[in-house]
């Protein structure tokens, strides 16, 4: 599967995100705190982008194929109907006959 259409991939943003906060929060440093929170903060829109984005995905994709799958039952139920209604008349198979050629004499080249 792509990386990006896996819910594992917008997790491992997502964690990444929390961990950046964990760690923004041991800063004492009032700018590059604030820098570590937007960009931890930034991960974490992120990673739900992405966990949303599949997953709606994934739903929509699901629904298509269920679509598809009662098309192809209600078809198949139809043609079982018909060939119930109507059966195949039989082909009649006739021998077929061949008749076999003589062979040819051999011709010789004249040198």
């Amino acid at each position: 599967m792509f990386i990006l259409t896996s819910n594992m991939f917008g997790l491992a943003i997502l964690s990444l995100g929390i961990i950046g906060v964990i760690v923004s929060l041991l800063i004492p440093s009032k700018r590059r705190f604030l820098i570590g929170i937007s960009l931890s903060g930034l991960l974490m829109a992120l990673g739900v982008f992405y966990v949303v984005d599949t997953s709606v995905r994934q739903w929509l994709t699901a629904r298509r194929i269920a679509k598809i799958q009662a098309q192809n039952r209600e078809s198949l139920e139809a043609l079982k109907a018909r060939l119930a209604e109507k059966p195949a008349p039989a082909a009649e198979v006739k021998p077929e006959t061949k008749t076999v050629a003589k062979p040819s004499p051999a011709r010789t080249k004249a040198r």
